[in-house]
């Protein structure tokens, strides 16, 4: 099982207008759903870990639901570095995958 990690845990201070660059629309869509969509409709990648600000797991969830997404397996938390957050994503994929 192959499963991708989307490190998406940054809050996107340089774009300024307080909201995480990840859930900004492009088109209409929030960036992190063109993403998960791209990964949604590979068949190589079996699921998919998400990575966000610490407090946004939900609104994540809701959106990939909202968006008919299915290979969002789980969302975490992420830390104060793109690394921990990164070991964070890796800590929450399934033992039995076979790459990451």
């Amino acid at each position: 099982m192959n499963v991708a990690i989307i490190a998406a845990g940054g809050r996107g201070e340089r774009m300024g207008g307080g909201r995480a660059k990840q859930f900004r629309e492009i088109s209409g869509t929030p960036i992190i759903i063109h993403t998960l969509s791209r990964f949604e409709h590979c068949a190589s990648i079996a699921e998919v870990v998400g990575v966000v600000p610490a407090g946004d797991e939900g609104e994540l969830l809701a959106l990939a639901e909202a968006h008919g997404l299915r290979k969002l397996a789980r969302v975490v938390p992420g830390g104060e570095t793109r690394t921990a957050s990164i070991r964070r994503g890796l800590r929450a994929v399934d033992a039995s995958a076979g790459v990451v």
